[in-house]
């Protein structure tokens, strides 16, 4: 988000979500520290979830009226944060980051295999929200 900033701001406002305030303020210090003022940096601590997360989001982002908005989350999490903005009414531009890399099929199981299946089926699952 901080080299997004840097090489396409400067943005109105930058929201940094997470579940609760410490996640959320380190966020926002590595933000400062990388170059984003303080004073455009938002938090919003609140959302469980990535529905609450964009309709909270967007009611800041209502605030700040800005011309463009760019979502800066995991690859993997991209398709169910665009639907999830979209139905709070904010079009977004996807900036996908966190991408994980496979090692091609492997007939033994393997962890990262276990973690990978995992996040998969929970950003499936995730899309069944109501």
């Amino acid at each position: 988000a901080a080299r997004i900033y840097r090489e396409n701001g400067p943005f109105a406002v930058v929201i940094v979500t997470g579940t609760g305030i410490p996640y959320v303020s380190s966020m926002a210090d590595y933000l400062a520290l990388h170059g984003v003022p303080k004073g455009r940096i938002a938090l919003e601590p609140e959302a469980t979830d990535t529905s609450t997360n964009a309709t909270f989001s967007a009611s800041i982002l209502r605030k700040h009226d800005p011309a463009k908005v760019v979502l800066v989350t995991s690859a993997l999490h991209i398709p169910r944060s665009v639907l999830a903005f979209r139905k709070a009414g904010i079009e977004v531009v996807p900036a996908p980051v966190d991408y994980i890399g496979g090692q091609g099929w492997r007939l033994i199981p393997s962890s990262s295999a276990m973690v990978r299946t995992a996040r998969s089926t929970h950003e499936i699952l995730g899309r069944l929200e109501p």
